[in-house]
């Protein structure tokens, strides 16, 4: 079913929790990018060259953002997880020719906790950063 067909769903319950997730990206976006707006983002190849070999401060802390941003991205694709189980669990998706798809609301509710976990270690990886920044001589 297409994304677009989910948002014009009729139901209040189901319009609230779209305006819930797009609200708390909208803040976990703002909230991101009022944190790094003196670190310039690192690409992933960046990254993968910095983690090897950090030096300074600095470096310690653009990898801390690497991982906060990491982490609000994995964070907002686990809320959509959710929010998708419980739709598929409700019978509010479905194929008119099929039904439900059989594995959806599994595969969706677990998806939607691994990446939760994720979100979860790249967070604490970012403070790990974060603090091993705050002992390092400025």
């Amino acid at each position: 079913m297409e994304r677009s067909t989910i948002l014009k769903s009729h139901n209040p319950k189901h319009r609230i929790a779209w305006i819930i997730l797009l609200f708390s990206t909208l803040l976990m976006t703002s909230h991101g990018a009022a944190q790094t707006t003196t670190i310039k983002p690192l690409s992933h190849r960046a990254f993968e060259n910095l983690i090897r070999n950090p030096v300074t401060r600095e470096d310690h802390l653009r990898i801390a953002d690497y991982y906060h941003r990491d982490a609000n991205k994995l964070r907002k694709e686990s809320e959509m997880h959710a929010l998708l189980a419980v739709d598929y669990a409700k019978g509010k998706i479905f194929t008119p020719k099929s039904g439900v798809p059989n594995g959806q609301y599994e595969h969706c509710k677990g998806y939607g906790e691994s990446l939760a976990k994720a979100a979860d270690e790249a967070d604490a990886l970012g403070l790990s950063h974060q603090k091993m920044a705050q002992e390092m001589q400025p």
